[in-house]
């Protein structure tokens, strides 16, 4: 995680909410709908396949984690 770096363009068209053990938590700059993006802070990642086995694991219940957020805050019928 020391060298991880976001994509500039990404950068550009969100907004830093925090960091969480694995990933960045981001807000698109969307008016439309909240649209979190979660980005694993790790160097030389293509896929999400490309995660490690235990990174896998973190990944899925951060996935989790943001999905709660977004179902307390806003109520969605469907995440």
């Amino acid at each position: 995680m020391d060298n991880f770096e976001l994509h500039p363009r990404l950068a550009k068209d969100t907004a830093f909410i925090t960091d969480w053990t694995l990933c960045r938590l981001l807000l698109m700059n969307e008016s439309d709908f909240p649209w979190l993006v979660l980005v694993p802070r790790r160097d030389a990642l293509s896929d999400y396949h490309d995660l490690s086995q235990p990174d896998l694991a973190l990944a899925s219940n951060e996935i989790v984690r943001a999905s709660r957020l977004l179902q307390n805050l806003f109520c969605p019928d469907k995440i």
